[in-house]
């Protein structure tokens, strides 16, 4: 029986076995700070109530528009 000892980005799970490999994943993933924005469809066109696009800012001050499927 082998031991295997994988390292795992926190971000998205994936597993490395190298230590280095890991750490650059985790810091290539940009982390977001705060929902900033959202928009709304009207309440006939609503699925559920959730908004249909939402701005997100990240923690490197860049935001972007997102489109909920």
């Amino acid at each position: 029986m082998k031991k295997i000892d994988l390292y795992q980005c926190e971000t998205c799970h994936t597993n490395y076995s190298d230590k280095y490999a890991a750490k650059q994943c985790e810091e290539a993933h940009k982390r977001i700070k705060i929902i900033d924005d959202s928009t709304y469809l009207p309440y006939k066109n609503l699925e559920g109530g959730y908004p249909s696009r939402v701005k997100l800012r990240f923690e490197d001050g860049s935001e972007r528009w997102y489109k909920l499927a």
